[in-house]
């Protein structure tokens, strides 16, 4: 039996969306289930015949958010060979330093991201707590809420 209390501790003031999108920038795949609000978050790891995967919530209102967490906590440690705790602390500092990209005005320039020509666009889950990553040319890759792309959509 697997003792949960480590990682459901960790994930304590965690959401979904801010773990997404840092596993996201960690070359993380992610694609919607058929529940709105819900991803399933994959890697490709050499030498298995199969993708680690689990599903998280990325949008509001689900009573076992933090259990979900805690599950991908775990299932991430076990990938990189690390704990639970030290996973979520790299999830927590890169929320407290991610520059998320935004024009407050149309024809204004963008903040925090350098405008540049995009090589892949990736959307995920539709409803509010959608993410979007765009992959440049150099294959760095950007995450942006959806609400802010459709804010920039909105005001453009």
């Amino acid at each position: 039996m697997i003792d949960a209390e480590p990682s459901v501790r960790a994930a304590k003031g965690l959401t979904g969306a801010a773990f997404a999108t840092y596993l996201l920038q960690k070359d993380w795949s992610a694609r919607p289930s058929r529940v709105k609000g819900i991803s399933i978050l994959s890697k490709d790891l050499t030498g298995l015949d199969h993708s680690v995967e689990f599903i998280l919530p990325i949008g509001t209102g689900f009573t076992d958010e933090q259990l979900r967490i805690a599950d991908a906590l775990r299932s991430v440690a076990t990938v990189e060979g690390r704990s639970v705790e030290a996973v979520a602390e790299d999830v927590r500092h890169h929320a407290r330093t991610e520059k998320i990209a935004f024009a407050p005005e149309p024809g204004e320039p963008f903040i925090g991201m350098t405008v540049t020509e995009v090589s892949e666009i990736e959307i995920f889950d539709q409803d509010d707590g959608s993410l979007v990553v765009v992959r440049g040319e150099l294959g760095d890759r950007h995450v942006l809420h959806a609400q802010v792309v459709k804010k920039h959509a909105k005001s453009g």
